[in-house]
C-alpha cells in the first residue's frame, strides 16, 4: 500500500494523521512522482492518493480516510452517535469547502508589502468569519467533535497548523485565541503523540515553504 503525499499539505496532514492515530503499519508515505507519471496513477494529479497492492486507487483526502476506516475499523476514529458522526462531517467539510480556501487566499499577502492592509483585512474577514462558523461546532471538552479523538480531528489539526504559519508570519496571532472553542481544543490536543507527529512534520514544511511577511 504506498500514500503519494506531501509534508506541507493539510490535506495530506489529514490522512498521515489518521494513519498515525489508527496505527496502521505497511504504508509506504512517498513524495508525489513527476506530474505526468502521477496523473497516469491519479487523474486528478493531486496529493494525498492511496494506492492499495491490487492497483485499487483512492484520491482525495477525506475518502482516503473514510476508506481507512471501513477498511480497518479498529481502533475506531468515528464518534458512537449519528449525532457526533455528523458533527464531524461538518467540521470536516467546513475546513474544506470554506476555512481552508480562505487561508490560503492569505498567500499572496505574505509577498506584498505590509503597508497594502486594505486587501489583506478583506481577506481576513472572510477567515475569520469561517473560522467562527467552525467555533461553533467544536466541543467544548475533550476532542473537536466529542468525547474521542475522530475525523473531525485529522481534519482540524492540519487546518489549524496552517492558520497558524500564515497568522504568526501576517502578525494576525490574535485571530485563533478570537475562537475560544478552537483554543481550547487546541491546546488539549496538541501534544498527543499522532498530533505532536504531524505537527513536527508540517511545521518543518511549513518553515521552509512560506516567505516571511514583507
Amino acid at each position: 500500500m504506498r500514500l503519494y503525499d506531501s509534508k506541507s499539505s493539510p490535506y495530506c496532514g489529514r490522512v498521515r494523521l489518521a494513519i498515525y492515530a489508527k496505527d496502521l503499519h505497511g504504508i509506504d508515505i512517498l513524495p508525489r512522482p513527476p506530474a505526468e507519471e502521477f496523473r497516469a496513477i491519479n487523474p486528478f494529479g493531486k496529493v494525498p492518493c492511496l494506492v492499495m497492492d491490487d492497483g485499487f486507487v483512492v484520491p482525495e483526502s477525506q475518502i482516503i480516510v473514510e476508506y481507512l476506516e471501513d477498511r480497518f475499523p479498529t481502533p475506531s476514529l468515528r464518534p458512537l452517535t449519528p449525532e457526533a458522526r455528523a458533527t464531524m462531517r461538518l467540521i470536516a467539510r467546513g475546513c474544506d469547502v470554506y476555512l481552508l480556501p480562505a487561508l490560503l487566499k492569505l498567500l499572496p499577502h505574505l509577498r506584498l508589502p505590509a503597508s497594502d492592509s486594505s486587501a489583506l483585512e478583506t481577506a481576513m474577514i472572510e477567515v475569520d468569519r469561517h473560522l467562527a462558523v467552525i467555533d461553533g461546532f467544536v466541543a467544548e471538552r475533550g476532542h473537536a467533535a466529542g468525547p474521542v479523538f475522530s475525523l473531525a480531528d485529522c481534519a482540524l489539526v492540519p487546518t489549524v497548523l496552517v492558520a497558524e504559519a500564515l497568522l504568526d508570519r501576517l502578525e494576525r496571532p490574535g485571530a485563533l485565541q478570537a475562537a475560544p472553542r478552537v483554543a481550547g481544543w487546541w491546546d488539549r490536543t496538541r501534544q498527543e503523540p499522532a498530533v505532536a507527529r504531524v505537527v513536527a512534520e508540517m511545521d518543518e514544511a511549513l518553515s521552509r515553504l512560506l516567505p516571511t511577511h514583507s
